[in-house]
């Protein structure tokens, strides 16, 4: 993290009191510059208070089949207060709309990808909770990292393994990390493990140490 923020100035209980058209005032001063909003969401459901049943910060209660507490009315997305991202959002439509239709299916939060686009992208699949021994190298130098290698800045990649060989946690800072990611979610969701890595082909030039990590682990 002090690599990925090291030009970045965190404001901790700090509270905005005014934004105008050069930057914006807070309890610890003017910061000028334009201002962007990164504010979480707050599901809007208000209006189905006494209609359907609602979690403690509003979202609305469904089961792994999106299923809420009335029969034939499904929830997906952010209304139910759940992962906030996109791509959960349209897995959980896809299976409300299934089951509405009659199709069984049931949604799998397991193994979820995440990304940030910083100056490299910042992608993992994390589990909370799992343990596990964890494997730390440098980003490769390749397309978008190339001229980082100068002055150490090529990015980081760490996997976090179970003693069975299985990864419990994935991370990479890398150009393209977040295009590696969900292929990764994927893999783990199918159980492969490190193992499996042995035979593993890349392609050149490549930014994604995350294949040259687990090959050399899998000899072990």
């Amino acid at each position: 993290s002090e690599k990925v923020l090291s030009d970045v100035r965190i404001l901790e209980d700090t509270s905005t009191t005014e934004i105008d058209g050069s930057g914006v005032q807070t309890s610890g001063g003017y910061i000028e510059g334009l201002p962007m909003l990164a504010t979480g969401l707050r599901p809007n459901s208000d209006f189905l208070k006494g209609f359907l049943e609602l979690g403690p910060r509003g979202g609305v209660k469904v089961n792994d089949r999106m299923e809420t507490s009335r029969e034939n009315v499904y929830a997906a997305g952010d209304v139910t207060g759940g992962h906030g991202t996109t791509p959960v959002a349209r897995m959980e439509g896809v299976v409300a709309g299934l089951n509405a239709a009659g199709i069984e299916r049931r949604v799998d939060y397991r193994y979820l990808p995440y990304s940030i686009s910083l100056r490299y992208d910042v992608g993992f699949v994390d589990i909370p909770g799992e343990g596990g021994r964890e494997a730390v190298i440098p980003g490769l130098a390749g397309p978008g990292s190339f001229w980082g290698v100068n002055n150490g800045k090529t990015g980081i990649s760490k996997v976090r393994l179970l003693d069975d060989g299985s990864p419990s946690g994935i991370y990479s800072v890398a150009p393209g990390a977040r295009l590696i990611m969900p292929y990764l979610s994927l893999l783990m969701r199918l159980g492969v493990s490190m193992y499996e890595f042995e035979g593993f082909v890349e392609t050149h030039p490549s930014t994604d140490s995350i294949y040259k990590l687990m090959r050399f682990l899998s000899r072990y």
